[in-house]
């Protein structure tokens, strides 16, 4: 049986820094899953996770194909940060456009929904609640 899941599942079930050694290695790939008893020390779980992790793994989705999602958000996520600091520093957006291969009105909506956000950050700070 094959059982589609997310990143967020995954790392319920191992924690984050397993999951994202699983989604590195085996992202976008279907991956079956052993039962503990049948888990060899020479297998690719346990090269990349570890005894432990690797059985927590084996134990919740024993005998099935696990499709491992790429988690591209969290790419994303990464990537706009990288594109934002570097635009703090003084990086033109043709510059960030190019280095990133993205247009150059998605380098501009990135740091204005940035700008915006801490806009908004600072605004509820200083928001006055109407019952305190």
């Amino acid at each position: 049986m094959s059982v589609t899941t997310t990143y967020e599942n995954i790392a319920m079930i191992v924690g984050i820094e397993a999951a994202q050694i699983i989604v590195s290695e085996f992202g976008g790939t279907e991956l079956y899953i052993p039962h503990v008893d049948n888990l060899k020390n020479d297998h690719k779980l346990i090269g990349s996770l570890g005894i432990d992790t690797a059985k927590r793994l084996c134990h919740y989705w024993h005998g099935q194909v696990l499709n491992v999602p790429l988690n591209k958000k969290a790419e994303i996520v990464k990537r706009n940060q990288q594109i934002i600091a570097l635009a703090k520093s003084g990086e033109c957006p043709n510059r960030l456009a190019t280095k990133f291969a993205l247009h150059v009105r998605t380098i501009r909506k990135i740091i204005e929904k940035d700008i915006r956000d801490r806009a908004n950050a600072v605004y509820a700070r200083n928001q006055f609640s109407l019952f305190d």
